[in-house]
């Protein structure tokens, strides 16, 4: 959830912006989403739904990548294997 709040969702308001205005560089789009609203314009659409999804699919990964490595190192592979195949 940080790394949606600090970097994700600003950078997806400046990538849309920069879509949607196709002949705007970083610094033109960056400079309307500041004068939309400041700080707080880089946070319009749809983060509540980037904090959901953040929360929920990072838990979910976790599960999954725990219960991979058990099952790796249950069937005899060392710590090390177990843990790329968990991230794998």
């Amino acid at each position: 959830m940080f790394e949606v709040t600090t970097l994700g969702q600003p950078l997806e308001v400046v990538k849309t912006t920069m879509a949607a205005n196709r002949k705007d560089g970083m610094a033109a789009a960056i400079s309307k989403i500041w004068g939309r609203g400041g700080v707080l314009g880089f946070y319009q659409g749809l983060i509540p739904w980037a904090w959901i999804e953040a929360s929920t699919k990072g838990a979910v990964l976790l599960f999954v990548a725990s219960e991979a490595e058990y099952y790796v190192r249950a069937a005899g592979a060392p710590s090390f294997v177990a843990g790329i195949s968990g991230g794998m």
